[in-house]
């Protein structure tokens, strides 16, 4: 039922935002679901230059003329042929955030490649928030010139101080105070894994380093994840779940309540947990994916493992997690690191990169 809404207010803002559209130099069409890519969509529009006139939607604008059109959902322009439609009349840009590096995600995704192939010459750009896909892209043979890296960005702001005390929070959810906490905020899938996501490998990396770090406890938020629950139950691991925490400044007091967060993922674009958590001063152990590798420095901000490297990122919990004055200082430079991507610095440069000098 909470899909359902968000996806009806989604497409209720997407008609909205197709009246403001006329005056618009440049649409970003999104999905409308609420999550994370209605966030970045509409995190650049508002911090665009005005010049470029931004608007977001979440409805394929098919009668536009002379405009830039960046799909942020690249399902909505993947399937049928509205890529040739708007490429007639407008500069088409596509983001692709994750997808490509890995041969094991299942049909969902093995389709998702063959559709890009059918319609890539359609597209005068393609955003990578990732410099990991720009190698992907050119391996699909898409010229170097039409990969534009800009990465995702974060609000600092709202990430910089608890709005609530971590204590009071861990006391809410009565997660015992003395514990290390790791935090895991995703969507990961409810009745079987989702791959992509590598909940199995997150499940693994928290019951091996269980066994150094008696105190550790697993916060846990976001949709149904019934797959990572079920598992840590049956390994012994200690765990609260939150549920969905739809609003972003509520979700801000979860990262404080964290000493560590873990990114198991096969693949990402961000994921938006990445900058949220170094942002609130909280350590990250990471798979080598998305944009990990290029903000982490391994021994100096956070820790990285490589993908499906189990040992790997428990080793990462178990030093952060036994030696505190390291945690700290890794915490310190985490935050130090995420100021450089907040939304308004970042923001612009979506302009200057990517709609830059660009018309039809």
């Amino acid at each position: 039922m909470r899909d359902f809404i968000h996806k009806a207010w989604g497409l209720f803002r997407g008609q909205v935002a197709l009246a403001r559209i006329p005056g618009a130099r440049t649409i970003l069409v999104s999905d409308g679901a609420g999550w994370i890519l209605d966030r970045i969509a509409q995190e650049i529009v508002r911090n665009l230059p005005a010049e470029f006139g931004g608007a977001v939607t979440s409805v394929v604008p098919l009668s536009a003329r002379g405009r830039v059109i960046h799909f942020v959902n690249r399902y909505a322009v993947l399937e049928g042929n509205s890529a040739a439609l708007l490429q007639r009349r407008n500069r088409v840009l596509l983001s692709w955030f994750h997808g490509g590096r890995m041969s094991n995600l299942g049909r969902e995704m093995e389709e998702v490649m063959e559709r890009l192939l059918k319609v890539a010459d359609h597209f005068w750009a393609f955003h990578v928030s990732s410099s990991l896909y720009v190698e992907v892209l050119l391996s699909l043979g898409i010229e170097k010139g039409r990969i534009i890296y800009v990465p995702i960005g974060v609000d600092t702001e709202l990430f910089a101080l608890p709005r609530r005390e971590p204590a009071v929070v861990r006391a809410e959810l009565g997660v015992p105070p003395e514990a290390i906490v790791v935090g895991s905020f995703q969507r990961d899938g409810d009745e079987g894994p989702k791959r992509v996501k590598g909940p199995d490998i997150l499940v693994e990396a928290l019951a091996l380093a269980l066994k150094s770090i008696p105190r550790l406890h697993v916060l846990l938020t976001g949709p149904p994840r019934g797959y990572v629950t079920r598992q840590l139950r049956r390994r012994g691991v200690p765990f609260t779940y939150a549920g969905l925490v739809p609003r972003l400044h509520e979700l801000a007091a979860y990262y404080h309540a964290c000493d560590i967060y873990l990114i198991p993922s096969r693949e990402e674009g961000g994921p938006a947990g990445l900058l949220e958590s170094m942002a609130s001063g909280v350590p990250v152990v990471s798979t080598r994916v998305g944009m990990a590798v290029d903000v982490i420095t391994p021994g100096w901000n956070g820790c990285l493992a490589e993908v499906e490297d189990v040992d790997g990122l428990a080793a990462g919990l178990v030093r952060l997690g036994v030696e505190e004055e390291l945690r700290l200082e890794f915490g310190r430079r985490a935050r130090e690191t995420a100021m450089r991507y907040d939304w308004r610095l970042v923001g612009p440069e979506y302009g200057r990169r990517l709609y830059q000098g660009v018309g039809p």
